[in-house]
């Protein structure tokens, strides 16, 4: 399945994949090659999906997904990912651990419509700040956990200069 680039591609090593009307939740994992759930876009796609992981998909773009309240992602956030986001109105639950990817900031916007947004798990050691507009009020769970380079930057201003935790 490593050459799988959509979930309604007709025919991958010889097995017919369908897309489920009813699917609640998926996982996708180390498909390197997907780009997308669906080739073409349509209606109201994966009306019923309320739950969705991926792990090392690293060119995958998502749809709308309007039922969407829980997305967690490990090691692939990319900014087509990251933009797609802002579309998920009904996400309640949010999880980002790029790995080693080099997301430095978030797109514009990418939290204005979370609007039901209550838990936020970042870990991203490569971003170096968080969005300027502001979190939603329903959260109730924040963690940023190894973003070093956000911990420096935010020193960097308030304190005007480097900060080396050597320099003790």
């Amino acid at each position: 399945m490593v050459s799988l680039k959509y979930l309604d591609d007709e025919c991958h090593d010889g097995m017919e994949v369908r897309v489920f009307p009813y699917l609640e939740v998926l996982h996708l994992e180390r498909l390197p090659n997907i780009e997308g759930l669906l080739k073409v876009e349509r209606g109201e796609m994966f009306p019923c999906l309320s739950n969705l992981s991926i792990f090392n998909c690293p060119k995958l773009g998502l749809p709308c997904l309007p039922s969407l309240k829980d997305f967690s992602v490990w090691g692939c956030c990319n900014n087509e990912l990251l933009r797609s986001i802002s579309t998920f109105c009904s996400l309640t639950s949010l999880v980002l651990d790029g790995g080693d990817e080099g997301i430095t900031s978030f797109p514009e916007g990418m939290f204005t419509n979370l609007t039901f947004l209550q838990t936020l798990f970042m870990e991203l050691p490569k971003l170096k700040e968080l969005p300027n507009e502001p979190f939603n009020l329903a959260m109730e769970h924040l963690c940023i956990s190894g973003c070093d380079e956000l911990v420096l930057c935010l020193y960097q201003r308030k304190f005007g200069k480097v900060y080396n935790p050597f320099d003790l």
